[in-house]
């Protein structure tokens, strides 16, 4: 068992030094690389997209309620209250295997260079419903942009630490295919 999965999916255009390819799909390429001091397994994702509209990912990543519709581990995700540019959202994650987990989190969206970055981190730990474990981090960001040739160049960032036990496989399973999966659910919304 590992007692803690933080997932950080970190952009840029190459792999950062000390990273290796893990795997890939759905015209992406994911990195891992080496343990932080805490733990935390870094994940790099990016991908390119000539097959999408960008006008329909930049839809779906802004409707912070709709992130249920688009992600098959967002169980529900609730806007609480606006401020300004960001949303306090709550939202409880379903993983195989795995009790429920269940944050807030500060939701915004800026611009950035040819496009849009919708970034998110979590507020201190909710107390959960029975049976179900707060997550102690989840931030990260999606960053979608123009691609040159048309279609839609998009890094993935995430970290994530789910709280409670969760066994290795899961862990594994996440870093590589999961990251791929969670991609797959945009891409096809972008469609």
């Amino acid at each position: 068992m590992i007692s803690a999965l933080t997932v950080v999916v970190l952009s840029a255009q190459a792999a950062p030094p000390d990273f290796k390819e893990l795997t890939t799909g759905n015209d992406c390429t994911v990195y891992r690389g080496p343990a932080l001091a805490d733990g935390t397994i870094p994940v790099q994702a990016e991908c390119v997209w000539p097959d999408v509209s960008t006008a329909k990912l930049h839809a779906a990543l802004s409707d912070w309620a709709g992130h249920a519709k688009v992600h098959d581990t967002v169980l529900t995700s609730v806007v609480k209250q606006t401020e300004g540019s960001r949303s306090l959202v709550y939202q409880e994650h379903k993983l195989s295997g795995v009790s429920n987990r269940e944050v807030e989190i500060w939701m915004e969206k800026k611009a950035v260079d040819g496009g849009f970055e919708y970034s998110w981190k979590n507020t201190a730990p909710v107390t959960p419903k029975k049976g179900n474990v707060a997550t102690t981090l989840h931030e990260g960001f999606w960053r979608v942009t123009d691609a040159p040739g048309g279609g839609a160049n998009v890094v993935y960032r995430l970290a994530y630490n789910p709280g409670g036990s969760v066994p290795g496989f899961i862990v594994r399973w996440f870093q590589g295919s999961g990251t791929v999966t969670t991609t797959e659910e945009l891409r096809a919304v972008g469609r």
